[in-house]
């Protein structure tokens, strides 16, 4: 048995555009990371979030494929199955 004791965890996102423009220049974070950081942002701020600047910021980082199969819509559809999971754990939308 650990000795460690798991703790809940609180993050506050500020700015999904601005954590994403990271993740994709900085950190050269891989599609399922930002996907998550995209949920979060959806679960976070809803239609506050725009999703024109994301879109084209993961647009330029991951241009479509050779199979016609975009990243964006690889990190779309995670996002909103991570969605459909923290719903499905009873994780609904955070308070502002």
């Amino acid at each position: 048995m650990s000795e460690y004791k798991y703790m809940p965890l609180t993050v506050e996102l500020c700015s999904p555009e601005e954590v994403i423009l990271d993740e994709l220049q900085t950190t050269a974070a891989p599609q399922r990371s930002v996907a998550i950081t995209y949920a979060y942002g959806i679960a976070k701020f809803g239609a506050a979030v725009h999703h024109p600047t994301i879109n084209d910021l993961i647009g330029k980082r991951w241009p479509v494929s050779t199979n016609g199969f975009a990243a964006l819509d690889r990190i779309k559809t995670f996002a909103w199955k991570q969605l459909q999971e923290w719903h499905a754990s009873g994780m609904e939308r955070t308070q502002s």
